[in-house]
């Protein structure tokens, strides 16, 4: 697939919608897998296989989109 035919990526709805109920996983075990990806993340940038600057280049924070 051509890099242009790529979909947009959008950021998730700010409001619940009616369909986020119906998670396979519990509040609780979502927290987890949360925790556990960030820690993993700390830990490549510790040691050197991931990049801060690239992390950050790829990913659009909510803030940043925010008008001061």
């Amino acid at each position: 697939m051509p890099q242009n035919d790529l979909p947009k990526w959008t950021a998730p709805a700010l409001e619940p919608r009616s369909s986020d109920v119906s998670s396979a996983w519990s509040p609780e075990q979502l927290a987890r897998m949360d925790s556990d990806f960030c820690t993993r993340v700390r830990i490549a940038f510790r040691a050197g296989s991931e990049s801060v600057k690239a992390a950050t280049a790829t990913y659009d924070l909510p803030a940043r989109r925010r008008s001061p």
